[in-house]
């Protein structure tokens, strides 16, 4: 099936099928003629069995999006196509900024988040949603930080550095967090690491994949020292 929308305005767009009730694929596309279209993004799988996806529109540009079903499959479609609000801290350079001390809590999203031109992979993972947040040690010991209590499967990098091209990670984690009554790994994220005195870092979260929701971060002192980070 083929769609066509014309974009208002500039910014970055997300096109769902995820309500659909078959596995899907899901591609966008410029150009006038069928046999001479420019594909612009594609998905398939990215929410369960159906497709996501996001593109940078251009105003005034007509996007022709085909939803298919995967191997043949049938159904109903439901398709959403919406401009990303992105929260205040999305870009590297509006971190929110922590209380310079440990002990430190901040809460947070990052629906709608966005992923900068050049931004490490967290954790050597995917993400298209990341935020960041900013913190100044004030004192040199071994720190933790965590995202256990976040309601989405998160990464978590730390960096030391003034922009995103010159980042160099510090610590990273994915999945350390033990799940509930410490039945194996949970989807939150933990990381430890030898903060120095009035150093300030760079604290990444983001979803694993298309991962999105509330996000409940806690800065302390670690009782005990390791040489893996995110252990």
């Amino acid at each position: 099936m083929w769609y066509r929308w014309t974009a208002a305005r500039s910014g970055v767009v997300s096109v769902r099928t995820c309500g659909s009730n078959f596995d899907t694929t899901l591609a966008v596309f410029r150009g006038s003629e069928l046999g001479a279209l420019d594909r612009v993004s594609a998905s398939d799988d990215r929410c369960s069995e159906q497709s996501s996806l996001r593109f940078f529109a251009i105003p005034g540009t007509t996007y022709h999006i085909a939803v298919g079903g995967s191997a043949n499959e049938q159904g109903s479609i439901e398709l959403r196509v919406r401009f990303l609000v992105p929260p205040p801290n999305d870009d590297f350079a509006n971190a929110t900024q922590l209380d310079s001390r440990l002990g430190v809590s901040a809460s947070g999203t990052n629906n709608d988040a966005t992923v900068e031109p050049r931004e490490p992979r967290h954790a050597g993972e995917p993400t298209l949603a990341s935020v960041w947040y900013r913190w100044t040690a004030p004192a040199s010991r071994l720190v933790k930080m965590k995202s256990c209590r976040s309601d989405f499967d998160t990464l978590i990098g730390v960096y030391s550095g003034e922009d995103v091209d010159s980042l160099r990670s510090i610590a990273s984690d994915d999945d350390s967090c033990r799940a509930p009554r410490g039945r194996g790994r949970g989807r939150g994220s933990i990381v430890r690491f030898r903060a120095v005195a009035d150093t300030t870092y760079h604290i990444a979260v983001a979803g694993f994949f298309s991962a999105q929701g509330s996000i409940q971060l806690r800065l302390v002192a670690s009782k005990r020292d390791t040489s893996r980070s995110g252990e």
